[in-house]
Protein backbone atom coordinates (compact mmCIF):
# COMPACT_ATOMS: atom_id res chain seq x y z
CA UNK A 1 0.00 0.00 0.00
CA UNK A 2 1.49 3.54 -0.61
CA UNK A 3 1.94 5.97 1.71
CA UNK A 4 -0.18 7.83 0.36
CA UNK A 5 -3.21 5.38 0.57
CA UNK A 6 -2.79 5.31 4.67
CA UNK A 7 -3.67 8.65 5.05
CA UNK A 8 -6.73 9.49 2.43
CA UNK A 9 -8.81 10.23 4.41
CA UNK A 10 -7.22 13.22 6.34
CA UNK A 11 -5.81 14.29 3.27
CA UNK A 12 -9.89 14.52 1.50
CA UNK A 13 -10.64 16.35 4.49
CA UNK A 14 -7.40 18.74 4.40
CA UNK A 15 -8.45 19.57 0.62
CA UNK A 16 -12.33 20.17 1.75
CA UNK A 17 -10.92 22.96 4.29
CA UNK A 18 -8.69 24.00 1.56
CA UNK A 19 -11.30 24.42 -0.52
CA UNK A 20 -13.67 26.03 1.47
CA UNK A 21 -10.28 28.44 2.58
CA UNK A 22 -9.92 29.26 -1.72
CA UNK A 23 -13.51 29.77 -1.84
CA UNK A 24 -13.63 33.02 0.07
CA UNK A 25 -11.75 34.76 -2.50
CA UNK A 26 -13.64 36.65 -4.53
CA UNK A 27 -12.12 36.33 -8.48
CA UNK A 28 -12.40 32.16 -7.01
CA UNK A 29 -16.35 32.80 -6.34
CA UNK A 30 -16.66 34.50 -9.90
CA UNK A 31 -15.35 31.47 -11.61
CA UNK A 32 -15.88 29.13 -9.64
CA UNK A 33 -18.95 27.93 -11.77
CA UNK A 34 -16.49 27.10 -14.65
CA UNK A 35 -14.42 24.78 -12.20
CA UNK A 36 -16.43 22.49 -10.51
CA UNK A 37 -17.93 20.36 -13.28
CA UNK A 38 -13.91 19.72 -14.79
CA UNK A 39 -12.48 18.92 -11.36
CA UNK A 40 -15.37 16.54 -10.24
CA UNK A 41 -14.83 15.08 -13.36
CA UNK A 42 -10.94 14.36 -13.19
CA UNK A 43 -11.56 13.35 -9.10
CA UNK A 44 -13.85 10.76 -10.60
CA UNK A 45 -11.62 9.30 -13.40
CA UNK A 46 -8.91 9.18 -10.60
CA UNK A 47 -11.23 7.37 -7.89
CA UNK A 48 -12.75 4.81 -9.80
CA UNK A 49 -10.26 3.35 -12.36
CA UNK A 50 -7.73 3.74 -9.05
CA UNK A 51 -4.76 5.52 -10.83
CA UNK A 52 -1.50 5.34 -8.49
CA UNK A 53 -0.19 8.55 -7.99
CA UNK A 54 2.21 8.08 -9.72
CA UNK A 55 0.90 7.07 -13.17
CA UNK A 56 -1.73 10.33 -12.64
CA UNK A 57 -0.14 11.80 -15.62
CA UNK A 58 -0.08 8.93 -18.03
CA UNK A 59 -3.69 8.51 -17.35
CA UNK A 60 -4.44 11.55 -19.12
CA UNK A 61 -2.93 10.09 -21.96
CA UNK A 62 -5.85 7.97 -22.34
CA UNK A 63 -7.06 9.99 -25.15
CA UNK A 64 -9.58 8.24 -26.14
CA UNK A 65 -11.39 8.47 -22.74
CA UNK A 66 -10.86 12.54 -21.74
CA UNK A 67 -11.46 13.92 -24.84
CA UNK A 68 -14.98 12.22 -24.30
CA UNK A 69 -15.10 13.61 -20.77
CA UNK A 70 -14.31 16.98 -21.93
CA UNK A 71 -17.22 16.76 -24.74
CA UNK A 72 -19.54 15.74 -22.37
CA UNK A 73 -18.52 18.87 -20.24
CA UNK A 74 -19.29 21.26 -22.98
CA UNK A 75 -22.14 19.69 -24.05
CA UNK A 76 -23.64 19.68 -19.95
CA UNK A 77 -23.88 23.40 -20.44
Amino acid sequence: MEEVNKFQSIIIFAMVLLGILIGQIDIVQTYSEYFIMPALMIMLFLVFIQVPLKEIGKSFKNTKFTSTAIIMTLYER
